[in-house]
């Protein structure tokens, strides 16, 4: 199972103008591969919650429902699958907290997570630093391009 951890705002234009801009780059083309699966969590890559919080409006709920993937429906979608793999993100954020998220709330017995380092993104190289150590404690790995692909076959 390979996840695509997607990064949404919650604005349908930037979405958008991703999406295309990443169809154009051949490094990209296993993003759209129809084996992919895309989960959209919060922004800080913790999955959206199953049940409203009251201090959110009706409405706004609904519309954060059509964009964000739930925690129930993450967990749901990766139970059955050995290994894991996500991908995009950034990766001493969104990727870091997606997959300690995962390990410590959805991971089953010997069920390996990784991530790809080629295709995440990363914007604090101290942060990712001090992250790492903790995805190393974790047994969460990073895994080659060229080696995810071949999972994929």
């Amino acid at each position: 199972q390979v996840l695509w951890h997607k990064y949404h705002d919650g604005k349908p234009l930037t979405h958008t103008m991703q999406d295309i801009a990443l169809k154009f780059d051949p490094i990209y083309e296993i993003l759209f591969d129809e084996r992919v699966d895309i989960i959209v969590t919060t922004p800080y890559g913790i999955p959206f919650p199953d049940e409203k919080p009251e201090e959110i409006p009706q409405d706004e709920w609904e519309y954060f429902q059509q964009i964000y993937t739930s925690d129930l429906e993450i967990k749901k979608r990766i139970e059955k699958h050995n290994p894991i793999i996500l991908i995009g993100g950034a990766l001493e954020n969104c990727i870091a907290n997606a997959s300690v998220y995962f390990h410590n709330n959805y991971k089953i017995n010997d069920q390996e997570l990784f991530y790809v380092p080629e295709l995440c993104v990363s914007f604090d190289k101290n942060l990712l630093a001090k992250i790492k150590p903790q995805l190393d404690a974790r047994n969460i790995k990073p895994i080659e391009y060229e080696k995810a692909m071949e999972l994929l076959k």
